[in-house]
């Protein structure tokens, strides 16, 4: 789980780049990396930069930061996963610097960009909508490495995409242990007989280091700790529950009438020429579809209509068997699939040109009073930022193999300016591959809850 926070740099901006790079908390330096500038002369790059733009606002630079569980990520891993974020968030536009501190009890990431950007000398835009962009980011990265997921600003934690399935088909041991535990307050005189209730429907009850109440049931590989299950489910929550059993049922009612209400309302609304297919709910293995017949009569109703919008989207994609309707799934997954992964590439190659671009443009600035001093130590102290940047750029061609009298940087903006108008294409294309694939997804799901079989290969529907 990695959690994010937003810092502003209008002062001192060398103090900050020196503070994220010590060596101590960096290990000897070794988790420090940047992107269009060296952390040595980061400052100076980034004011080269801001001296380009508009020159509007007193923003320097931001800082953000990336938190860890202890013990959940190695310091190799986190720093991968710094440079990941800062890549997606940035898209190779803006010069930074990332560290990744081991000197406390989590590991933790700096990244300070600049507010400037080296490709249109525009300010970055830090809003609401730019901060949910680099939470939701972080997040997803954090998923894709196997990590947790932050908790959600309403309480509740975060689901996996397994649980999010069994949670809908009301078969997830949270799910079910939130049923069992209903029941057991409604049975319940006080908090000893709601634990002897629980233990009573195969619940192991135990408690961690920390208190926290855990229930395990038969055939659970790890007990679940009520406190994720949400406020309602809180052991002083459920103390009270018990206590107050009328004022919670009227409540709970009031809360079931509004959402049936609702649900029926948006399920009028559904009709059959309406754009778009809806996932068929498995009354079978819904719990709330089993205590509530409203509901499960209304679900029945919108299992018709979307049985039907299934239907028809397989005549009019002309899919009359399974195995046609998986070669034009897996058709369509394998396309999707490789452009994602050519889309990565040209992300990367354009990264790497604008980073390139960024440093013969400095170098190209600076190289003739750099020169000077360098051939007159006497203006050395004059023109000390120019030659600091001038050797800087030096070292990146040399690191790169990059021949200087064979820079064209007019080259150089018509290739990136390619390379922009082919992705801007790819991710159009992209976008609808998703948008098909999304549907194809649905509609697969729509076709094993109906026929029951997962692996059924002769007929799409009984008929």
């Amino acid at each position: 789980m990695a959690i994010t926070k937003t810092k502003h740099i209008t002062s001192t901006l060398s103090k900050a780049i020196a503070y994220i790079c010590n060596q101590e908390k960096t290990d000897k330096g070794i988790l420090i990396s940047s992107f269009g500038c060296a952390p040595e002369t980061a400052d100076l790059e980034f004011e080269m930069t801001a001296s380009k733009g508009t020159g509007r606002g007193k923003m320097l630079a931001h800082h953000l930061m990336q938190a860890f569980a202890p013990g959940e990520v190695t310091a190799e891993e986190a720093h991968q996963i710094g440079m990941e974020w800062a890549e997606k968030i940035l898209k190779g536009q803006y010069e930074f610097v990332l560290t990744t501190h081991i000197d406390k009890g989590h590991i933790h990431n700096h990244l300070i960009f600049n507010a400037t950007s080296f490709v249109n000398h525009r300010k970055y835009n830090d809003c609401k909508k730019s901060l949910d962009f680099r939470m939701r980011e972080s997040d997803k990265i954090c998923a894709a490495h196997g990590l947790s997921i932050i908790e959600k600003r309403s309480g509740m934690r975060g689901k996996s995409k397994y649980e999010y399935e069994q949670s809908k088909n009301g078969t997830s041991w949270k799910e079910t242990l939130k049923h069992h535990i209903d029941d057991a307050i409604q049975n319940a005189s006080n908090w000893e007989e709601f634990i002897t209730i629980m233990e009573l429907k195969g619940y192991e009850v135990s408690r961690n280091k920390n208190n926290d109440l855990k229930f395990c049931a038969i055939g659970q590989q790890r007990p679940t700790r009520i406190k994720r299950l949400g406020e309602l489910y809180s052991e002083e929550k459920i103390k009270d529950r018990i206590k107050n059993k009328e004022f919670y049922q009227k409540q709970t009612t009031k809360n079931t009438a509004n959402e049936e209400k609702t649900f029926t309302q948006k399920s009028n609304k559904n009709k059959f020429t309406e754009k778009g297919i809806s996932l068929i709910v498995d009354l079978q293995n819904n719990l709330k579809a089993q205590n509530s017949a409203a509901y499960k009569h209304v679900v029945e109703v919108s299992n018709v209509n979307q049985l039907m919008k299934t239907i028809a989207f397989l005549e009019k994609n002309n899919l009359q068997s399974y195995t046609d309707f998986m070669e034009k799934y897996n058709s369509v997954q394998a396309e999707y699939s490789d452009i994602c992964n050519h889309c990565k590439d040209i992300e990367k190659a354009m990264m790497d040109l604008s980073e390139k671009i960024k440093f013969s443009k400095d170098f190209f600035c600076v190289a003739k009073n750099a020169r000077y001093a360098i051939r007159n130590p006497a203006n050395m102290q004059k023109y000390e930022k120019e030659v600091l940047i001038y050797n800087v750029c030096r070292k990146y061609f040399a690191e790169n193999g990059i021949k200087i009298n064979e820079i064209s940087i007019k080259t150089m903006l018509e290739e990136y300016k390619q390379m922009k108008e082919n992705f801007g294409m790819l991710s159009s294309k992209r976008n609808n591959l998703r948008s098909e694939l999304k549907n194809l997804n649905i509609v697969k799901s729509n076709i094993e809850t109906i026929t029951g079989n997962k692996q059924r290969k002769k007929g799409i529907v009984e008929k």
